[in-house]
């Protein structure tokens, strides 16, 4: 089924004439204030005055009609995210053909039948994702930037900067039946024999136990030294990932306040495997303004919403995909 093809972007192209004529007005006044001294400054104010009325009357018009159109976009917006992560998928699923056949695994039939199945769900994919793509420049047209279109944050997180972790301080409480490792826990759904988030062997010493879900109290946190100013004392909600897919696993990992590691090495606390996956291949480092994921310099990349990423603070239902595996970052 295509998602696209009864799609309303009637939103979008009505907010693009009227950015069309924004831009000439802002054009006009610009040009005015250069000409401002070869008229009398009374001419100059009233049809300044003439202009900023039609520039509020040009917002007023907008204002329902961005409303409507970020409404749109976030379900466009999620739409091209799975369709791209499907796509990307693909392509790595022909990669590990090409990779099997290479050492012996299938004959030149065998990789050619398996190709084809690839091909023929690759085709059927191009030309919805196409449709979307051009879908999403419309709107983008609309706009100066496509932040207009986004929601806003709404936790006001600003720049971040570095300061030291101090030790979180957590009640005793009984421990419980999920496995605690470096001050997470794995919380297993069912037995699987396939790579993914694997739990890992319990400390000596087991660390009191985290809640499944809530919110930690922490006086500092690590985060990146690219910000302007410290980040002050606040409080970090747990989140957790959740695997999307068959070669993202088919546990939870509930993320706490120390770092988490992901890759294909087994000394990670989220282990994955498949083309694309890089023994030591991400982190996750928890700061008072939300969770940062950070690319280890990765042969392959790792994409939050289908874009790759070097860091990036993740947001709630934000899709993280690493090789072939998805995951859904979730808050609380």
């Amino acid at each position: 089924m295509d998602p696209f093809e009864s799609f309303d972007a009637s939103s979008a192209d009505e907010l693009a004439a009227l950015k069309k004529q924004s831009d000439e007005v802002q054009s006009r006044m610009a040009q005015m204030d250069e000409l401002k001294s070869s008229v009398a400054n009374a001419v100059y104010l009233r049809v300044r005055a003439d202009y900023e009325t039609r520039m509020r009357d040009i917002e007023e018009r907008a204002g329902p009609l961005k409303q409507a159109a970020r409404t749109a976009y976030a379900t466009l917006r999620a739409e091209l995210v799975r369709l791209e992560a499907e796509h990307e998928a693909m392509d790595l699923d022909r990669q590990e053909v090409e990779f099997r056949h290479q050492l012996g695994e299938f004959d030149v039939a065998e990789r050619k039948r398996r190709l084809k199945v690839i091909d023929d769900k690759v085709a059927s994919k191009s030309a919805v994702l196409e449709q979307g793509r051009k879908l999403r420049e419309r709107f983008l047209a609309a706009v100066s930037e496509e932040s207009e279109l986004l929601a806003p944050a709404g936790d006001g997180a600003g720049p971040l900067t570095t300061q030291e972790v101090p030790k979180l301080v957590v009640p005793p409480a009984p421990a419980g039946d999920g496995q605690f490792v470096t001050g997470r826990m794995l919380i297993p759904e069912a037995p699987t024999g396939q790579l993914g988030a694997v739990p890992v062997a319990p400390p000596a010493t087991r660390p009191p136990p985290m809640p499944a879900a809530g919110t930690m109290v922490l006086p500092a946190v690590k985060v990146p030294k690219t910000a302007a100013q410290a980040l002050p004392t606040g409080v970090v909600k747990l989140a957790r990932l959740v695997p999307q897919n068959p070669e993202a696993g088919k546990q939870t990992a509930v993320l706490g306040v120390t770092t988490t590691r992901i890759g294909s090495d087994s000394a990670n606390e989220v282990r994955i495997g498949g083309p694309g996956v890089d023994a030591h291949h991400a982190v996750i480092e928890p700061s008072t303004a939300g969770y940062l994921l950070r690319d280890h310099g990765s042969r392959h990349g790792t994409r939050v919403n289908a874009e790759r990423i070097k860091e990036r603070i993740l947001e709630n239902e934000d899709v993280v995909q690493i090789g072939a595996a998805r995951f859904v970052f979730r808050l609380g």
